[in-house]
């Protein structure tokens, strides 16, 4: 990844991760966007309450202790598969 960030620069990795989600699928007809999936395992991993499961994400983004980062490592990017 070092090689290459240096090669592209994060400008380079700016633009290729904008490139990869704008051809991203799920890009379908409008009956394709709105199917959404039910959730399989509610309440086995996370509360099955939305407000309850709500409640314990804002808890753990409030406790969340994030370090100043000067120069970004990795990125995380969403791919099909």
């Amino acid at each position: 990844m070092r090689a290459l960030s240096k090669k592209l620069g994060i400008a380079g990795l700016v633009f290729t991760t904008l490139v990869c989600l704008a051809v991203a699928p799920g890009t379908g007809s409008p009956a394709e966007k709105q199917a959404v999936r039910l959730p399989a395992v509610a309440g086995a991993f996370y509360p099955a309450n939305a407000g309850e499961l709500a409640n314990m994400v804002d808890g753990f983004l409030a406790a969340a202790k994030v370090p100043e980062v000067k120069e970004p490592v990795a990125l995380v990017v969403p791919h099909a598969g």
